[in-house]
């Protein structure tokens, strides 16, 4: 009987004596095999463990920070997740943001992003993003994402959005939800 040079599938070589029974037996169990290694490979993979769509049915809203401190953006931007085996998983946000006149020192952005644990864990380590620079912009639709490692397998977190302005800078930072504007809050298990 040989066999495919990559999957070691069997197949009957011209000289092999019928036996139906054999063959199917051979490619079966071959092909089980395969497809554990396939199932061990998707389960390690980057999965959905939680998310959250938020703007639709409720009315169009502003939400503004002209403070140098983080603040929530809205009370229904959170997500609550189960941390997985590996302690580490992607959080992804997407929105609609803006920066007004917003002027800082050079390399301070207007608009950052961040995350903050409501386990009581403050500020998520390494969540701190720019996404808008410190000039005027109109309303654009952005994606964030970063890894969060450290996590205990088993335990439940809840993360909030916020947002806040760069470090001495002045002017406002803006954020766009409702009326058809939806946000996203997405967490995956990081392999």
């Amino acid at each position: 009987m040989a066999t495919t040079p990559v999957y070691a599938l069997p197949y009957p070589e011209l000289t092999d004596p019928p036996n139906g029974a054999a063959l199917g037996q051979g490619l079966a169990e071959a092909t089980e095999a395969q497809l554990q290694r396939v199932d061990a490979d998707l389960s390690r993979a980057s999965i959905v463990l939680a998310e959250t769509w938020y703007g639709v049915g409720v009315a169009y809203v502003v939400k503004s920070n002209t403070a140098n401190s983080r603040a929530d953006i809205d009370a229904n931007l959170t997500v609550t997740f189960t941390a997985p085996s590996s302690g580490a998983v992607w959080v992804e946000l997407e929105g609609m943001a803006a920066t007004t006149g917003v002027t800082a020192a050079t390399g301070v952005f207007g608009t950052y992003w961040c995350l903050k644990d409501n386990n009581g864990g403050g500020l998520v380590p390494e969540s701190a993003i720019p996404v808008l620079p410190t000039t005027n912009t109109e309303a654009t639709r952005l994606r964030y994402s970063t890894m969060v490692t450290g996590l205990t397998p088993g335990q439940s977190y809840t993360y909030v959005w916020q947002h806040f302005r760069g470090a001495g800078a002045t002017g406002t930072a803006w954020f766009y939800i409702g009326g058809g504007i939806k946000a996203l809050m997405r967490v995956r298990r990081a392999v």
